[in-house]
């Protein structure tokens, strides 16, 4: 609206690009409706409100949307009927560090009370962020206890902004994590999601560093990813989640491989350099008289 009302007073056309991290209309449906934390009003009042601010913004404000995902350019076409070619798909991403030392990741392993022999599963996120804080739920309550008989050398390490430091059976919480990189510190990661929008940035930190995921269909949302080869991604929390962590947790070579290939896929594809040249790009195709001028010509 702001950048509308400059324009008009300016006398100029401004390009109003709008940056879809996710369908947000959808995202709250799915994470703040069904809550029960909020009063039945704000649950029936916020989603309407979201839905109708999305939808004008959509068809009368914006000139282009980027979304994070096929699927979610998708959903803005068909809810908002938008015309061809005005949105385009524009990934999240990570840094691609270079892999840790032996010796460093021994100490992260360390301070994370781990021995030499401990397979660690790690997950973190923003706990008050109603999908994360099932997630973690459901670490506690469902996936971490089909281990603790059957795999003692098992740990279930998680963290995050605002999660509680604490320890109870084969579950140790960090609590803030301080450095994202010491996640190369685990051997497999977990994304026991079940709702939220957009794609999850858990998995890019997951895939830059190299390890082995077992995620739901949800959790890897809009990432090119192949089952059984840059991860293990069943449809929900259930058996087949659990046999997911036993297969890597069994199999070492495995972890290796795939762990690998998702490293592999976050360079070639998700990689914030390459999806920053690809952004560049489109802005120029968007306003191509600023491309010109920016090249010198008149």
């Amino acid at each position: 609206m702001v950048a509308r009302m400059l324009g008009f007073l300016t006398r100029r056309k401004i390009k109003v690009v709008y940056d879809a991290h996710n369908v947000e209309s959808e995202f709250i449906q799915q994470t703040f409706a069904n809550h029960e934390h909020y009063s039945l009003m704000e649950r029936k009042l916020i989603p309407a409100y979201t839905n109708l601010l999305e939808r004008v913004s959509c068809k009368y404000l914006f000139d282009h949307i980027t979304s994070v995902s096929d699927n979610d350019a998708d959903t803005f076409r068909r809810k908002y009927q938008l015309k061809d070619g005005m949105t385009s798909v524009i990934p999240s991403g990570c840094n691609i560090r270079s892999r840790m030392s032996d010796e460093a990741r021994n100490k992260v392993r360390e301070a994370m009370g781990l021995h030499s022999t401990d397979i660690a599963v790690f997950f973190h996120g923003l706990y008050r962020h109603p999908p994360n804080r099932e997630g973690f739920d459901l670490i506690r309550t469902y996936i971490a206890p089909h281990f603790v008989d059957t795999d003692p050398n098992v740990s279930f390490v998680v963290g995050g902004t605002q999660v509680p430091e604490f320890e109870e059976a084969n579950i140790r919480s960090l609590g803030f994590i301080t450095d994202i990189r010491d996640i190369a510190g685990a051997d497999i990661a977990i994304v026991p999601l079940r709702s939220g929008g957009g794609t999850k940035l858990k998995i890019f930190d997951y895939m830059s560093a190299g390890l082995p995921i077992v995620t739901t269909k949800k959790g890897i949302e809009g990432i090119d990813a192949e089952n059984y080869e840059h991860a293990i991604i069943v449809d929900d929390i259930d058996d087949d989640f659990i046999a997911g962590i036993r297969y890597l947790i069994e199999r070492n070579d495995e972890r290796k491989r795939i762990g690998d290939n998702a490293r592999a896929l976050a360079e070639a594809k998700y990689d914030w350099r390459i999806i920053g040249e690809n952004l560049e790009n489109l802005y120029r195709t968007l306003v191509p008289e600023s491309s010109a001028r920016h090249n010198g010509s008149t």
